[in-house]
């Protein structure tokens, strides 16, 4: 019953997600793919997860004392909850790597940041430590810590990089020039705009373009 609007939806648009996750997908070279891809998509998970797990970590450690220990905050979840909620943090993404070694495809690394919804959950109900005020100013000052870190290799990797490594990126592209060329060669401008790159996007939210197609839009 749950899943019978979706499966009605996927048939009638031709499953449109799975075909795009193939086109997106690199193809298998051979057998090492069928190794390599899921590894390096695991890996990659790990690595963009550890900021997270780095603020994860104040709720665990340090351990309280005994004299100092609380109820536990998942004291009323039993085997059964657990099982579930296991199930939802790490199930997606290992099916995910599963699939890569079957299919020996290469699976987009951004593709698993809706996997881990449930994994913050995963932890607190496994942490068993309760969430009183010192730990939770150490987790205040974990995220704050990661927050002002994520804030300063932003800030490097649009005023400093560009300069070492001469990479394009997307944001710097002249969208509101080219909107503006756009503007005064068509009247009235074009209503969607197509492109293989993200620039059409660029371009059509500085415009009066109302739809627009390209990578990353």
């Amino acid at each position: 019953m749950i899943l019978t609007p979706h499966l009605v939806w996927l048939v009638r648009n031709d499953f449109l997600p799975f075909a795009y996750a193939s086109a997106r997908a690199a193809p298998s070279r051979g057998l090492i793919d069928h190794i390599l891809h899921p590894l390096v998509f695991a890996v990659g998970q790990v690595a963009f997860a550890l900021p997270a797990l780095l603020i994860a970590a104040a709720v665990v450690w340090p351990r309280p004392r005994p004299q100092d220990e609380a109820p536990p905050v998942a004291g009323k979840a039993d085997a059964f909850d657990r099982r579930i909620v296991t199930l939802l943090a790490f199930g997606p993404a290992a099916m995910t790597v599963v699939l890569s070694a079957v299919s020996g495809r290469g699976a987009i690394a951004m593709w698993g940041y809706p996997l881990w919804l449930f994994l913050g959950l995963w932890i607190v109900l496994y942490a068993g430590s309760a969430l009183e005020p010192a730990r939770l100013g150490r987790i205040a000052a974990a995220w704050a810590s990661v927050f002002a870190l994520f804030a300063i290799v932003f800030a490097a990797s649009y005023s400093v990089l560009p300069a070492i490594d001469h990479r394009y990126r997307a944001v710097f592209y002249p969208g509101d020039r080219l909107a503006d060329e756009l503007a005064r060669r068509f009247a009235p401008p074009p209503a969607c705009l197509s492109s293989t790159s993200s620039a059409a996007c660029g371009t059509a939210a500085t415009s009066p373009i109302t739809r627009a197609s390209g990578r990353g839009c």
